[in-house]
C-alpha cells in the first residue's frame, strides 16, 4: 500500500473565481483559447474555452496547467479523473491537476491511476447532494498499486480502445451540436 504522495506532487487546485462571467469576458484579452474544465464527470470533450491572457473575476490572471498528468474532480463528480497529456488548459476551483514524482515514474502509469482508481476515489467523496473531495482525503488514502510491469501490460491492451473511446466522443459532441441547432427555412 502506497499513499498519493508517495507517487504524486501535490494536486494544484484550479482558480477560484473562473467563473462563466470571467471566462465570457476574457474574450476581450484576445489570444489563443485554451479549454476549461472544471467538477465534469470527464474532460475529453471542452465546450468552454477561455483566452490564455484571461483573468479570474477577481482580476487575477489564470493558471495554465500543461504536461502530463491527471484532472481530477474535487466537486461535483468527485473523484472522477482524466489523463492529458501534453494539452494546455485551465480549471476552475472544482477541479485540480497533479503529476508523478519524479522519483516514481517506474512506479505508477498515470493513465493507469485515472482509470483504475477512480472508483475508490469516487467512493470516498462526500455529501448526499453534489459530492465532495477534499486534498487531505486524497492524501490520506491508500492505494495498492500492481507492478509496473503489470500496469504495462495492462495498458498495452486498453490503449487502442481509449483512442477510439475518445474519437467517439468527439463524434458524438459534433452530433449533439447537430441537433441543438434549428433549422430555419
Amino acid at each position: 500500500m502506497v499513499k498519493f504522495l508517495d507517487l504524486f506532487d501535490p494536486i494544484k487546485k484550479g482558480d477560484f473565481g473562473l467563473t462563466e462571467e470571467a471566462i465570457y469576458k476574457s474574450i476581450q484579452h484576445g489570444g489563443v483559447f485554451i479549454p476549461v474544465w472544471g467538477g465534469n464527470q470527464d474532460h475529453i470533450v471542452a465546450d468552454r474555452f477561455v483566452s490564455k491572457n484571461g483573468r479570474t473575476k477577481h482580476n487575477q490572471p489564470i493558471t495554465i496547467f500543461k504536461g502530463e498528468g491527471i484532472i481530477i474532480s474535487l466537486d461535483g463528480s468527485a473523484g472522477s479523473m482524466t489523463f492529458k497529456k501534453n494539452e494546455r488548459f485551465a480549471l476552475n476551483h472544482h477541479a485540480g491537476f497533479f503529476k508523478v514524482k519524479k522519483g516514481a515514474k517506474n512506479m505508477i502509469i498515470p493513465e493507469f491511476f485515472a482509470l483504475f482508481y477512480q472508483k475508490q476515489l469516487q467512493e470516498a467523496s462526500i455529501s448526499e447532494g453534489s459530492k465532495t473531495l477534499t486534498l487531505d482525503q486524497i492524501y490520506s488514502m491508500d492505494f495498492e498499486i500492481p507492478p509496473y510491469t503489470v500496469q504495462q501490460r495492462i495498458m498495452s491492451k486498453i490503449k487502442p480502445l481509449l483512442e477510439k473511446k475518445k474519437k467517439l466522443a468527439g463524434i458524438n459532441s459534433k452530433i449533439e451540436s447537430l441537433f441543438a441547432k434549428k433549422i430555419v427555412q
